[in-house]
């Protein structure tokens, strides 16, 4: 496992605009393998946004997110 200061990392949360995507709505191919490598070492990766789910549901597929049977956080905290 990651740690940072001698504490575990066990979640990264990302938003989506302008953290997670590029300016053209994209995912990098960079930002896609680190964050899958992340889950391969047992590291959780949710997304947080302002967005409704079905509008990041493409982001979370690229990043299998699902599969690992993580949460995501949409339209501004009020669905999980």
């Amino acid at each position: 496992m990651l740690k940072i200061n001698g504490n575990q990392i066990e979640l990264i949360v990302t938003d989506v605009d302008g953290t997670l995507i590029t300016d053209k709505q994209e995912l990098s191919t960079l930002v896609q393998n680190k964050l899958l490598a992340l889950q391969a070492k047992g590291i959780s990766v949710s997304i947080a946004s302002g967005w409704m789910p079905l509008g990041f549901d493409n982001y979370t597929r690229e990043l299998k997110i699902n599969n690992y049977y993580q949460y995501v956080i949409g339209d501004n905290g009020a669905l999980v």
